[in-house]
This record gives structure tokens, C-alpha cells and sequence, in this order.
């Protein structure tokens, strides 16, 4: 592997790093792509994650979708209504006191208040600071022979052609891309507490990034890739794509639909790329520790999805993302399918 060439977008979450640090410790240079900074600071972006709208705070969206009333019949309709009703107080509050079903919500109501207490709403994207800062590097192993940073959209095709030809013009060619780039969506078609349907921009804006932005950066390495040599037990290229083993879960329609279209077409474009020695490979995870998830749910709700887990009872993590893209990247066999990276996770609900 070593002396191959990659872009890694989505970057600077978590499974992108993770990624970019474990290709930098194998001898692969890497163009390190996101729409994001890289500092740890904005790792995570609230906008990442659209489980409320742009104009109010996460903990006003909550309050809204599980709001108490004896005028509603009393069924908890959040993303996660199924998952509390199966927890015992003690799992969810810590206690061992019992208390009324309706006081329980109210408990919860009080968790997500406390998560998101120092929120303010959100109008407009924040300004982007500067990349790495006073010589520091975000990356481990990172240096200026080794990576790239470059920040831009993946579906502007005027940025990915950028970070593409910032590849050639340090290296000379592009053999790996790894399409880490994603956003999500926890909201319900129809919320009866709100009383309001989902936002059809939500789940534009789902498929554009997830989909087309994954299409799109596909589309113009690919061009690329068919100028390289014909590497013996390699071929000319490897694309790797990230979708979703957990995404058929409630409130989940839009992501959902975005990770079944990333695998719906990973075997035509394999079998159109087949002929230039480009293979196409997507990795659905499960729970991980990932953006998208470990900064939302309570940490008891993260403990008890971990259970869901055949084995190993834990939540995924960057690292094991990384290590399975290196194992396709090396085994020239993977070609054209799905891997579920998920540890046996199956939802109940």
C-alpha cells in the first residue's frame, strides 16, 4: 500500500480521521477533504445532524416533540419513543425509585434540557475559522509531505475537482477515495404534539449530501483513476462508500433513504468501473462512536443500544472503520458489495 494516493472526505469526523490517521501510518499520502475545519473545536457541527430545525434550539425541538398533554393520548412520539419505553427507571435515571410513567417522561424531558441547555438558535452557518492553528496538525502522523487539507463541499463539483487536483499536482495520481462524508436526520414524517409533517428540505438535504454528494465525488475520481498504471494485485483504483446498517430505524426515513441509495449503486458502478480495474466497496457501520450519534442521546441510551449488539457489547469506533477500509483496499476480491461492519446489531423496533 505504500506510495498510493487518497482522498478521504468527511475528514474531520470521526471515521474520516480515523481513516486518514491509519492510511498516514500505512505510507499512504492523503488529500483530507470536509466542508469543516479541522481542529477539534468543530469536529462536530450541529448542523451535521437535523433533528430540529434551523431556527430554534435542539432543546426546544425535543420539548416540542415530547411535551406532555392530557388533551394527546399519552404515546411518547421522539426518535427514541420505542427505546425508552423498554428501559427500567434505574436504566434510564440511575435510580432505584419508582416513579409514575408520566414523571418518567418528564425525566427525560429534564436529560435533554440538561444535554442541550447551552444551545442558542441557530440562523445561519457559523463563519469557518482557519485550518490547524500555532503549527498544530490534526492528524497524527500528519505532515506537509504526507497530507493535504483541503475544505469544500462534496457536492460542489468545483471543490472536489480542487482537492482532486491537488492530489496530481503533489503526487501525480489518485488510487483510493473514501467517501466518509455524511449528514443525518432523526424526525418523525409526522410529529402529533408539534402537529406539524416533516420538512420536505430535511430530507433534501439528506439525500443531496449522502447520495449526490457521494455520486458526485465517485464520478469525477473515477475519471482520474482510469489514467493510472495497472497496479498488479491492485488495479487502477479502489473506491470505498459509507452507508448505514441501523438506518431503518423509526424517525429514520430520509437517512434511511440516502444509505439505500449509496447501496443500491455500489454494484452498477462497480460493474461500469470493472473494465478500467476501479473496484467500488460500501461499508455500512452500526452504532458508532461516531458525529452523528454520541453527542445526541443521553450516554445511558448509548450504553443500553450497545447491548443490542451480538459481540462485542460496545459501541463502534473510528479505529475499526479504519482497519476494515485497509483490509478492502488490500483484498483485491471485494468488489461490488455491502459490508455490514455492525457487530451483529439488529433493532427491535
Amino acid at each position: 500500500m505504500r506510495g498510493l494516493v487518497a482522498l478521504v472526505t468527511g475528514a474531520a469526523g470521526s471515521l474520516g480521521k480515523a481513516t486518514v490517521e491509519k492510511f498516514l501510518a500505512d505510507g499512504i499520502k492523503v488529500v483530507a477533504f470536509d466542508k469543516r475545519v479541522f481542529t477539534e473545536s468543530s469536529k462536530f457541527c450541529k448542523k451535521d445532524f437535523q433533528v430540529f430545525s434551523y431556527t430554534e434550539s435542539a432543546a426546544e425541538f425535543f420539548r416540542k416533540q415530547t411535551v406532555w398533554t392530557e388533551k394527546k393520548t399519552k404515546e411518547p412520539q421522539n426518535a427514541f419513543s420505542t427505546l425508552f419505553d423498554s428501559f427500567s427507571n434505574e436504566q434510564f435515571t440511575g435510580s432505584k425509585k419508582k416513579i409514575p410513567k408520566s414523571d418518567f417522561y418528564d425525566e427525560q424531558q429534564i436529560n435533554r434540557d440538561k444535554l442541550f441547555a447551552d444551545e442558542e438558535p441557530q440562523t445561519q452557518k457559523p463563519e469557518l475559522e482557519s485550518l490547524t492553528t500555532n503549527n498544530e496538525t490534526y492528524f497524527v502522523g500528519q505532515s506537509a509531505d504526507n497530507c493535504i487539507e483541503v475544505n469544500g463541499d462534496v457536492l460542489s463539483t468545483e471543490d472536489v475537482v480542487k482537492a482532486l487536483d491537488s492530489a496530481k499536482e503533489m503526487w501525480g495520481q489518485l488510487h483510493i477515495v473514501v467517501n466518509c462524508a455524511a449528514v443525518g436526520s432523526s424526525v418523525l414524517i409526522y410529529n402529533q404534539f408539534a402537529d406539524r409533517s416533516m420538512g420536505v428540505e430535511i430530507f433534501e438535504d439528506v439525500i443531496n449530501t449522502n447520495t449526490k454528494g457521494t455520486f458526485n465525488v465517485i464520478r469525477l475520481a473515477a475519471e482520474r483513476m482510469t489514467g493510472n498504471d495497472n497496479i498488479d494485485s491492485f488495479g487502477r483504483g479502489v473506491i470505498i462508500n459509507t452507508s448505514s446498517s441501523f438506518s431503518d430505524s423509526k424517525s429514520g426515513s430520509a437517512y434511511s433513504a440516502s444509505c439505500s441509495g449509496v447501496d443500491a449503486m455500489t454494484l452498477p458502478i462497480a460493474r461500469d468501473l470493472a473494465s478500467h480495474a476501479i473496484r467500488v466497496v460500501t461499508v455500512a457501520p452500526g452504532l458508532f462512536e461516531s458525529d452523528l450519534i454520541s453527542t445526541r442521546p443521553p450516554q445511558n441510551v448509548l450504553r443500553f443500544l450497545s447491548q443490542l449488539n451480538v459481540f462485542p457489547k460496545r459501541l463502534g469506533k473510528g479505529e475499526d472503520y479504519a482497519h476494515l477500509v485497509s483490509a478492502i483496499v488490500n483484498n483485491q476480491m471485494l468488489n461490488g458489495l455491502t459490508v455490514k461492519l455492525d457487530a451483529g446489531l439488529r433493532f427491535p423496533f
